[in-house]
């Protein structure tokens, strides 16, 4: 006989927070699960969601307002076309580009945090954007890139941390490597909570039922909901996403600069 409960993984995010939900079989000691393998199709779709939902978590934990989405391109005309030559040397520039701003952070006492994603646009051809710790000039930032236009925001966390931003630079263009992280980013832990949704918990989810949703959570707000069923591994898969109430945004801000004026 299997004995199915639901595993509620919580990842908390700083001001926010992301919950996984999904079906926990518990077998007889001696009986063997059922072997299943997902097609290849199946499993790149799989890791696609895995790999963005990292991202996202990581962002929201190791970064805030105070920090910077940095996006430095190149102005000579040969990087706009893509080879496997131009990608390395991209990467070397960005190993020159990353060992400048962690000297440049270092002499301030500012500790370094980012995350790089090396992308190529027909438009653009090759280009970085970053996620990268606040506290130093748009200016020195700009001297230390030195090979073209380096543009530079601060981060705009809103009701969905950054996923605005994250949707942007994942966009469908010609992908030249993956996004990476410094070694000290803080990864989130799951905190796992074992069979406390039952059927009726997990119709709202079915039904994006936000409010409702948010009720579960004391102290979050749901802004996204998703379910779906499994039909390789079977059962049902839900997925949430919260901010926490009072969480500052960007443009709070603007709001405080208005009512000063």
């Amino acid at each position: 006989m299997k004995h199915i409960h639901q595993r509620e993984n919580i990842y908390y995010c700083g001001e926010y927070m992301q919950v996984q939900i999904f079906p926990v079989m518990q077998t007889r000691k001696h009986q063997r699960k059922r072997k299943c393998k997902p097609t290849s199709e199946m499993q790149a779709k799989l890791n696609e969601r895995y790999r963005n939902d990292k991202l996202w978590m990581l962002v929201n934990l190791n970064f805030s307002l105070k920090d910077l989405a940095v996006c430095p391109t190149y102005s000579d005309p040969t990087m706009r076309v893509f080879c496997e030559e131009n990608t390395k040397r991209a990467m070397r520039d960005w190993n020159n580009f990353r060992r400048k701003l962690q000297r440049l952070y270092a002499s301030k006492g500012i500790e370094l945090k980012y995350i790089m994603q090396l992308q190529y646009s027909n438009g653009t051809g090759y280009h970085f954007h970053l996620f990268l710790s606040g506290g130093v000039s748009y200016e020195e930032i700009k001297e230390k890139w030195g090979l073209g236009r380096c543009h530079i925001d601060p981060l705009e966390f809103d009701e969905n941390g950054v996923e605005g931003y994250i949707k942007y630079i994942q966009r469908g263009n010609v992908y030249a490597k993956k996004w990476c992280g410094s070694k000290n980013l803080i990864c989130p832990e799951p905190k796992q909570v074992d069979g406390r949704l039952k059927k009726k918990e997990m119709f709202l989810f079915q039904i994006e039922d936000k409010e409702a949703i948010s009720a579960l959570y004391p102290g979050y707000v749901c802004t996204e909901a998703h379910w779906e069923y499994n039909e390789l591994y079977g059962g049902e898969y839900m997925r949430a996403r919260f901010y926490k109430k009072g969480a500052p945004f960007y443009y709070d801000q603007y709001k405080r600069t208005r009512q000063r004026k």
